[in-house]
């Protein structure tokens, strides 16, 4: 029997009751508007289920489904920035983010502090690079989670590349330590 017909019968059956007097359980005196009430929210439930049999479940859980470009691929970690601290890092590219070799890349993140002068960003090939290069000019205005910088990467060979993010303060000293990212290259 479905759950509609089910709920009708029990719905019919509380109904009955509250007519009926049956010796020792409902008399005269009996309350039966609990028996009607019932009842009727039963019949009612019970033939609009009949009536109507596709309605979609009433506690379903939404799916959300991020879009595609945000979903890594089952066999690749999840990328995170890289661990600096608040007021020298970069957020983008994150750390072994692979970049497309052909074009520039923004990089995205915060420089900034009291007493703030200028900052640069730096890259350089290998795990240990033997020396940076500037990829533009120094920036003297501080930057809070926004465009550092844009990377061309077009002529650049494949593989391993670590940026350097420096905040310099007013009395020459850099903030310690840099922002150091790694990134790969590809083609």
């Amino acid at each position: 029997m479905q759950i509609p017909t089910i709920l009708v019968v029990a719905g019919i059956v509380f109904l009955l009751l509250s007519l009926v007097n049956i010796k020792g359980i409902i008399t005269p005196k009996t309350n039966r508007k609990p028996l009607r009430v019932t009842g009727g929210i039963l019949l009612i439930t019970g033939i609009l289920l009949s009536v109507l049999p596709d309605l979609p479940p009433v506690m379903a859980t939404p799916t959300i489904v991020p879009p595609a470009d945000t979903v890594p691929a089952p066999d690749e970690p999840k990328l995170a920035p890289a661990p600096c601290s608040p007021e020298v890092n970069i957020t983008f590219p994150r750390m072994d983010e692979k970049l497309d070799g052909d074009g520039t890349v923004d990089i995205k993140g915060t420089a900034s502090s009291p007493d703030f002068q200028f900052y640069k960003v730096e890259y350089g090939a290998g795990e240990v690079p033997s020396q940076f290069h500037s990829i533009s000019s120094e920036h003297y205005t501080p930057v809070i989670k926004g465009r550092l910088d844009t990377w061309n990467t077009g002529a650049l060979s494949e593989g391993v590349y670590k940026l350097l993010l420096t905040v310099v303060k007013k009395d020459g000293q850099s903030l310690w330590p840099p922002c150091e990212v790694r990134v790969f290259i590809e083609r």
